[in-house]
């Protein structure tokens, strides 16, 4: 039996959409098109939101960074200033029996005197605090 062969196809076989009509003229496909540009058009409002909400915190974040940073900066400045000198140190926790600090004098009214300890001041070497003053972050 002879076999039939299939005729090979040829740029005039091949199928375009050229001459079809346009895919808008159906309403159906039109509401389609229409409901899908809605979703994205949602879709993209959220994640607008979210990145709004996102930068916001981002914001406060720095902000906080910033407060942080200019404490710490303040702490710094206040530990260079002047150290405290061992002479003086040991005059400012001594008191005279003649000095009466405001609560003493509100004790001395109700009962005697209670002498108050003050913690010694500890002295600061500006050397020690600039050893490293460089920091990483991670994350």
């Amino acid at each position: 039996m002879p076999r039939i062969s299939m005729p090979r196809r040829t740029l005039a076989n091949i199928r375009t959409n050229s001459g079809r009509s346009d895919q808008i003229n159906k309403p159906h496909m039109a509401y389609l098109k229409i409901g899908s540009l809605e979703m994205e058009k949602d879709r993209k409002l959220s994640e607008k939101q979210s990145m709004i909400e996102r930068i916001i915190k981002i914001d406060q974040r720095c902000k906080e960074i910033d407060d942080e940073k200019t404490r710490l900066l303040e702490a710094i400045e206040n530990i260079n200033k002047k150290p405290i000198q061992p002479s003086t140190a040991s005059k400012e926790t001594t008191i005279t029996p003649e000095e009466k600090l405001p609560h003493q004098v509100q004790m001395e009214e109700q009962e005697e005197i209670i002498p108050v300890q003050q913690p010694k001041k500890e002295t600061f070497s500006v050397q020690e605090h600039k050893k490293d003053t460089s920091f990483k972050i991670r994350y």
